[in-house]
């Protein structure tokens, strides 16, 4: 992957054509300009605290999380859409969000402004996960040098449709 300035989309329902994916395309129009990842088709083993990261600045592990560094390195623009799953986000947004580690210990320093935005849906109407979402990004942002833009949460999702098309 080149040093490119992308626009990167990480999406994490198992559902492609469910609330959470509505709302992203009806917002987002444009998809077609970024790189779309869907983290349900990506195979990337959870962070082990082998701290391999903090001497080699890099993951021991070698799978589809390379390419989520590549993305999180050379991105401007970053969008996390996910449902709620037990006021967090599903296993394999998590598993992404834990490998993130390598920068904590070692932070991306690109010079160029990038920015954050996330999207949330939940079942329930209790707002408590799109809150714990928002600071998992929020941590996310802080080591990785992105600026949190801010965030949309839908509630009470298992009986609202998102309406498609251009209304």
């Amino acid at each position: 992957m080149s040093n490119e300035i992308l626009n990167t989309v990480l999406f994490s329902s198992p559902r492609t054509d469910g609330f959470t994916a509505n709302v992203l395309k009806k917002f987002f129009p444009r998809l077609d300009d970024f790189n779309f990842i869907n983290c349900f088709n990506m195979k990337i083993s959870p962070c082990i605290d082998c701290r391999f990261c903090k001497e080699h600045k890099k993951c021991a592990f070698d799978d589809d999380m390379s390419k989520i560094y590549q993305l999180l390195e050379n991105s401007k623009f970053l969008i996390v859409a996910s449902p709620i799953y037990c006021l967090s986000f599903p296993v394999p947004l998590k598993a992404i969000l834990e490998r993130t580690q390598v920068y904590y210990y070692h932070k991306n320093t690109k010079e160029y402004k990038k920015f954050a935005f996330l999207i949330t849906s939940s079942g329930s109407s209790d707002e408590l996960g799109a809150f714990v979402a928002e600071n998992q990004i929020r941590s996310l942002c802080g080591v990785t040098g992105f600026e949190f833009m801010g965030s949309m949460s839908f509630f009470g999702t298992d009986s609202k449709t998102i309406v498609s098309g251009s209304d």
